[in-house]
């Protein structure tokens, strides 16, 4: 799990540039980081998480097979304890705490006008990926990158959390330096060689 958590520090990295490019639209509300009355900011935040985790992996889709359940499970909290502090993820899930953020891009406001919720987290299944795909398909590009860097976390985190127990392969994605000599391909010889100073490849 640790080492699944680490990988994903790049994608967070990403999602704070992302962020920052803002969303907007006319009859944007200001300011994401506001919790519903009597919620605290942490208990928001922690609610889209699981709403974006079942999203993605079929937590709530397996009736039938308590064991891999039990494993999202584990892989959807433990995310949250390790990661349910840091800044860049807190800022993946703001926008999605009150989808009035993104205003008028992407069609977001009419698909949730229905339902009367503004939290991703209170959106059934299907609205749920309904505001996905929309962002995924966005004209604008800054909702279109927040869906991808979502869409990437998540799997990232939570098949690498579980891959091993549910397939008894253990992935190594680090190679040894001996390992990766010993399995360096053999190119034919050549004459051709390459010029460091002048950036050129040369005939020797």
């Amino acid at each position: 799990m640790q080492c699944v958590l680490r990988r994903s520090g790049r994608i967070l990295f990403a999602a704070q540039l992302v962020l920052g490019m803002g969303y907007g639209g006319p009859g944007a509300e200001p300011g994401w980081a506001q919790g519903g009355p009597g919620i605290s900011m942490e208990a928001s935040l922690h609610v889209v998480h699981d709403a974006l985790f079942a999203s993605f992996l079929p937590v709530d889709d397996l009736p039938n097979d308590p064991r891999t359940t039990g494993l999202l499970i584990a892989a959807r909290d433990g995310i949250w304890q390790q990661a349910g502090s840091s800044p860049a993820f807190q800022r993946i899930l703001q926008p999605f705490e009150d989808l009035r953020g993104f205003g008028n891009a992407c069609g977001i406001a009419q698909a949730i006008q229905s339902s009367g919720a503004t939290s991703f987290a209170a959106l059934d299944a299907t609205e749920r990926q309904k505001v996905l795909s929309l962002m995924q398909h966005c004209e604008a590009n800054a909702p279109r990158q927040l869906a991808a860097t979502a869409r990437n976390f998540y799997i990232v985190k939570g098949y690498g959390a579980v891959q091993q127990q549910l397939t008894g392969v253990k992935v190594n994605l680090y190679a040894p330096p001996d390992y990766s000599k010993a399995h360096m391909p053999l190119l034919a010889p050549t004459r051709l060689v390459y010029d460091i100073e002048k950036k050129e490849i040369a005939e020797k």
